[in-house]
């Protein structure tokens, strides 16, 4: 073998040895800029923007078709109704998109606060207050349902 393919030889084993060494280097220090990096490009997290609406539960199709809506959370026509909306003063009504039936029954014909987003119709319910002798009560957040929801998973999949 010539020396001059030897000495390729020895400069190719060579730079081969410390390849792995130059790229660990190299991603420790991606690595260690990465967080800086990080914290000044990500802009920060979006704020969503919650509104408050106040009226009171009522029966969907009542509201819808103008006929005789329950009068108190006991009315037997509650069972008749599939779905609640949130009826304003002025007569525009929003289905509460993400509050179970149980709970929109339970306050029925009550004055209530709902605090959420538009979705078309609807409202994406952030939270529910209840008006009692002149002041709103927190009765319902998605947040305490998330919650609860995922204390329930660990209980099922066997965690605590």
């Amino acid at each position: 073998m010539s020396n001059k393919i030897r000495e390729k030889s020895h400069f190719i084993n060579a730079v081969g040895r410390l390849l792995p060494a130059v790229a660990l280097i190299l991603t420790a220090a991606i690595l260690a800029c990465a967080p800086a990096l990080t914290a000044q490009d990500t802009p920060p997290a979006p704020t969503i923007q919650y509104t408050p609406f106040e009226g009171i539960i009522q029966g969907a199709n009542c509201v819808h078709n103008k006929t005789g809506c329950p009068e108190s959370p006991s009315d037997a026509h509650i069972a008749a109704e599939h779905d609640f909306v949130l009826l304003l003063p002025d007569g525009d009504h929003y289905f509460l998109l993400n509050l179970d039936r149980a709970i929109k029954a339970k306050y029925i014909t009550m004055p209530v606060r709902v605090v959420g987003k538009i979705q078309g119709h609807g409202i994406w319910v952030h939270t529910l207050e209840v008006k009692k002798s002149d002041k709103y009560k927190q009765v319902w957040s998605f947040e305490e349902q998330q919650r609860i929801y995922e204390e329930e998973q660990k209980i099922y999949r066997g965690g605590n």
